[in-house]
């Protein structure tokens, strides 16, 4: 009589991290979303800069753990849909929310739509995925002039986090250094459970190439404006 073959031990499922990426539209939500997928992406490439359409879902496996990716599209209609019909699929099982805000003078100038849709998602998130972790990217500081950097990023979390009770671990991030890169490697981390607070306050040095103008005087009105609705 033959003998029974064994069974082969079957893998055990790989430990999920769901990652929510979230921003008005022209807000370099794209290029932090490359870096969750592709550590090599060089993010000045600006091939890969197309609108996200509804979303994307990606997935990649770090360190055993599976890491699924959710690129929402920054567009109104898709950003309604996301915290509205939607809600229940986009924020369940969410471990971490990375929403993206545009520092230069566009995205000030859109500080309010961001913060409406900042704090929609926040509760969405208080809903569906409670202990999800919350991460604010501040980026194209690059478009900032270095001498108004320091008010920049003040005005906008002081705007942004107004009444937030959740904890917000905040980063600022070019595409002239390896800030983005940091951002998203603390990200991993954390929901990797190793995760270094001090982490949490780099500013990675600048490199001042860029040829376009900062719109100064632009951002400073922004400012003006926005400190007057406190």
């Amino acid at each position: 009589m033959d003998a029974k073959k064994q069974k082969e031990p079957s893998e055990s499922p790989k430990p999920q991290r769901k990652i929510l990426l979230m921003a008005l539209s022209a807000s370099g939500r794209t290029g932090i979303a490359k870096k969750f997928i592709d550590e090599t992406w060089p993010q000045d490439d600006k091939a890969y800069y197309k609108p996200t359409i509804d979303y994307e879902r990606h997935t990649r496996v770090i360190c055993g753990t599976e890491f699924v990716v959710f690129d929402c599209g920054g567009q109104t209609a898709f950003m309604d849909q996301f915290t509205g019909k939607l809600a229940e699929f986009m924020f369940s099982k969410v471990a971490s929310l990375v929403f993206c805000v545009n520092a230069s003078a566009n995205g000030i100038g859109q500080i309010s739509r961001a913060k409406y849709y900042f704090d929609l998602a926040l509760h969405r998130l208080e809903t569906y995925s409670p202990s999800a972790m919350v991460f604010l990217i501040l980026t194209k500081m690059d478009l900032v002039p270095e001498s108004l950097e320091e008010e920049v990023v003040e005005a906008i979390i002081t705007y942004i986090l107004h009444q937030v009770p959740k904890k917000v671990i905040i980063f600022h991030t070019s595409i002239f250094d390896y800030t983005a890169t940091q951002a998203v490697e603390s990200i991993i981390r954390a929901n990797l459970q190793v995760f270094d607070p001090v982490i949490s306050q780099l500013n990675g040095k600048r490199f001042k190439t860029l040829e376009d103008p900062f719109h100064t005087q632009a951002i400073q009105e922004a400012l003006r404006i926005l400190k007057s609705t406190d």
